[in-house]
């Protein structure tokens, strides 16, 4: 027998959020790169201050 799975209810800001998206596609609106790159890479610098990992660190996982 096979199991259904029943889908997770998605937050409603992130349904009001992808529409908002998707008319501002449909019109040609666009965003600027760098800040968003910029965004990226602040999350990526405080993840390997958190885990003290540099960059060119490769660190094991707890599964090796």
């Amino acid at each position: 027998m096979s199991e259904v799975s029943h889908p997770r209810r998605v937050p409603n800001q992130w349904l009001e959020s992808m529409e908002r998206s998707k008319a501002q596609i449909a019109t040609g609106q666009t965003v600027p790169l760098l800040p968003v790159l910029d965004r990226l890479r602040e999350s990526a610098e405080r993840l390997e201050a958190e885990m003290d990992v540099s960059p060119d660190e490769v660190r094991p996982s707890s599964s090796q």
